[in-house]
């Protein structure tokens, strides 16, 4: 629109309304134009040549905290919950308890399967 109201989801200074709908979905998005390497306006901060917003986070195993990354900070939130138990209703006794053993209590395992995966899921 000339009044400036158009939006430009992808950012590549065209409207949206202009831009093709490359991934078919009816919906001219960041979804389209996937390929980072291609389309120099989709981010793609990891480098990995998909643009960052057709990425879906992985499950990151060991990831106690929620923060997508396997590291000292999740070590400390399972050690912190030593002996809480877990199917009880408290969301981080349940998330604490990584090792997918459902023994019913975060223990010293899901330290352990914290500790083997540092490094992961960054």
């Amino acid at each position: 629109m000339l009044d400036g109201s158009a939006t430009d989801a992808n950012q590549n200074g065209l409207p949206d309304a202009c831009d093709p709908d490359t991934d078919g979905d009816g919906v001219i998005d960041d979804l389209d134009n996937c390929d980072a390497v291609s389309n120099p306006d989709q981010t793609d901060t990891d480098g990995d040549g998909i643009g960052d917003a057709c990425e879906t986070p992985a499950d990151c195993e060991g990831d106690a905290n929620g923060d997508g990354l396997v590291d000292p900070l999740d070590a400390g939130f399972v050690s912190a919950r030593f002996g809480c138990p877990v199917g009880t209703g408290d969301p981080e006794c349940d998330a604490a308890d990584v090792n997918g053993q459902e023994d019913g209590v975060v223990d010293p395992l899901d330290l352990g399967y914290v500790l083997a995966r540092l490094g992961t899921c960054q």
